[in-house]
């Protein structure tokens, strides 16, 4: 993909992108990087999802204009934020921090032979802590 072209979309993340960390403190202790752009722009979503894969979801209320959201997660996801992440601006420090939890997880996956390896608590709670951060940076706009 061209520079021009992941410019382009960095400055839809940095405006209308969302980039988080869920956690799911069930027994398993899951946990997932994503990154997820809405609009009003069917057309936007869709050459987003030509140019990275990901999921559609479409969003149709009464009384509003249809929506759609464009979603990437996990590996997908860490390759995505590295292509974009030289030309990111308002949310390079939230991409940062996602590329790490991301790189970190496929490490100690590796590290452990599979998907399947119960964290740690000290992993577990870093991964905690990324995904507080990652919010509390929504709600302050950082």
């Amino acid at each position: 993909m061209k520079k021009t072209d992941l410019a382009y979309i960095a400055g839809i993340i940095d405006g209308e992108g969302c980039i988080r960390i869920t956690i799911d403190g069930s027994h398993y202790r899951h946990s997932r990087m994503y990154i997820s752009v809405a609009s009003t722009d069917q057309w936007l979503i869709q050459y987003l999802r030509m140019a990275f894969d990901g999921h559609i979801y479409s969003k149709h209320l009464e009384h509003r204009k249809a929506s759609w959201e464009w979603v990437l997660g996990g590996e997908s996801a860490l390759i995505f934020l590295q292509a974009i992440l030289p030309y990111l601006h308002l949310k390079r420090p939230q991409a940062e921090i996602a590329i790490q939890f991301q790189e970190r997880k496929i490490k100690y996956r590796n590290q452990h032979h599979g998907i399947g390896c119960p964290k740690t608590d000290k992993i577990w709670a870093i991964e905690q802590a990324e995904s507080i951060l990652l919010s509390k940076m929504k709600q302050a706009k950082i």
